[in-house]
């Protein structure tokens, strides 16, 4: 009996350790939930967020090249796509023809008005000639008169011969139309210049005609290069391409989107949480692989713009911030964590 009783006993002290194993398993293990459920709040409603840049043509045309594709890692400035620029380049090639065309005109327009003021110098100085003979006539005129007078009252006096009275009266004569030619070369010659001023002034509006013209077609060269150039299509930033919808031969109109390059070192995620904590996050650096990154963009191609996580070198960190509680008893707390990572508690230091 002695046995049966120590046997018995033995087994209830076994079964009295085993139970309170047990239930010191159980306390720390519910500690430690309850420590790790004060921690962590843990969320479905969670977005990838960042900047992207919409790979969109300035110019229609059809696609000759694609360069990428989806998920390539690309570097600024790196050639995207290639649209064919056959009608581009005449377009510049007319553009040049034009402008060409036109600077020759403006040559020969210059020439012209060279000529013309080179001609305007001449009859400027003819009309200084013709004043100069002018003034002789008048002279030759003021002569002549005095001859026929004195002619006349000798001829009166039978002083000279018929003869001589007759040659002096013709030279008073002569010395009247000549003065009167004198004053219409005068008059034709300061017409001449008039005339040769106003050529001038018409070439020279030609000119400005011209040379607003030529302005007008470089623009349009200018603009006609630029076309050209668009054809081709350059990463704008550090990225992967994503949403490429575009195939070689395609027939693309200007702002049609053709694909997406998301730079990686500007991306975060933005998750809702509803509570009554104000708390703060701050979970610790992780290096994002290849594969959670393309998740991390297909995702991101569609999501609002709430910013908190950012990633740089791979890295994705939290930006700590304290969310504002909405005046109704449920709170809504916006924290860009991902919902596998350990969170913070609200007592833990910034």
């Amino acid at each position: 009996m002695d046995e049966v009783k120590a046997t018995n006993n033995k087994r209830k002290k076994i079964a009295i350790i085993i139970f309170s194993a047990i239930v010191l398993i159980g306390a720390v293990t519910l500690y430690f939930y309850l420590s790790y459920k004060a921690a962590h709040i843990t969320t479905d409603d969670a977005f990838v967020e960042g900047n992207i840049h919409t790979i969109a043509s300035k110019v229609p045309g059809t696609v000759k090249m694609i360069h990428v594709k989806d998920n390539q890692s690309v570097k600024k400035g790196d050639l995207l796509l290639e649209i064919d620029p056959a009608d581009f380049d005449v377009k510049v090639k007319e553009a040049t023809a034009g402008l060409d065309a036109e600077k020759n005109r403006l040559l020969e327009t210059e020439k012209k008005i060279e000529v013309s003021k080179r001609r305007l110098s001449e009859l400027e100085a003819s009309v200084e000639t013709a004043k100069a003979n002018l003034q002789l006539q008048d002279a030759n005129l003021k002569q002549a008169e005095r001859d026929i007078k004195r002619a006349e009252v000798l001829f009166n006096k039978d002083a000279i011969s018929k003869e001589k009275y007759e040659r002096t009266k013709t030279a008073y004569e002569v010395s009247n139309a000549q003065l009167k030619a004198a004053k219409e070369q005068l008059r034709q010659a300061e017409k001449a210049v008039e005339t040769q001023r106003t050529v001038i002034r018409q070439v020279e509006t030609e000119r400005s005609v011209l040379q607003s013209s030529i302005r007008q077609r470089e623009a349009i060269l200018e603009a006609a290069r630029l076309n050209y150039g668009y054809t081709k299509i350059y990463a704008p930033s550090d990225g992967y391409v994503t949403k490429k919808s575009v195939e070689t031969g395609n027939q693309i109109q200007e702002g049609q989107p053709l694909m997406a390059v998301v730079p990686l070192n500007d991306l975060w995620v933005a998750a809702n949480y509803r509570d009554n904590v104000r708390a703060y996050y701050r979970p610790p650096p992780r290096r994002l692989d290849h594969r959670q990154l393309v998740m991390a963009l297909d995702i991101l191609y569609q999501c609002p713009h709430r910013h908190n996580l950012y990633t740089h070198d791979h890295v994705l960190y939290n930006r700590p911030s304290l969310y504002e509680e909405d005046e109704d008893e449920d709170r809504l707390l916006g924290a860009c964590i991902p919902r596998h990572w350990p969170r913070m508690s609200p007592d833990s230091p910034r």
